[in-house]
């Protein structure tokens, strides 16, 4: 899933435009999620990208994540339906949002841990590219030598 698709998918099961340049709440609220959605799903955007994506500033991205446990907490009605948006949207358990303890610590941990998962197989794969530089490396300067010692220089 892409931020596009996910932004897609929000809009239209709230049926809100989330670009749109309004303060009502129930816009407010269906961009929180979005922000609080995408924060989670994707540990490589920074607060900055997630912002500027809907036109945005990083602070109004981290405050949308913060105060959307309060949200859904007090404001049932939205809480309800967002078991079906979760459904439609494909979100396992653990990214979904849990009223009940509001772990922002656990949610850093959990995208930092994703964030060097990442790191680590991109190191791998730049581990895998210098054996492969190193073996081609290897061959050349044993045909360089080869040539000098024919050439007798």
């Amino acid at each position: 899933m892409t931020l596009d698709e996910l932004k897609q998918i929000t809009e239209e099961y709230f049926n809100v435009n989330l670009l749109e340049k309004s303060r009502k709440s129930y816009l407010i609220k269906c961009r929180f999620l979005f922000y609080h959605t995408a924060y989670r799903m994707f540990p490589n955007e920074t607060l900055s990208s997630l912002g500027r994506y809907l036109g945005q500033t990083h602070a109004t991205v981290l405050h949308g994540i913060k105060e959307l446990p309060y949200i859904v907490k007090y404001d049932k009605r939205f809480a309800n339906s967002l078991e079906g948006y979760y459904k439609v949207v494909k979100i396992t358990d653990e990214l979904k949002i849990d009223i009940k303890t509001i772990d922002y610590d656990g949610i850093c941990q959990y995208r930092a841990n994703l964030i060097d998962q990442s790191a680590r197989m991109k190191i791998d794969n730049l581990k895998k590219k210098v054996k492969n530089l190193q073996r081609v490396n290897k061959r050349l300067v044993s045909k360089i030598n080869y040539y000098h010692d024919m050439c007798g220089v």
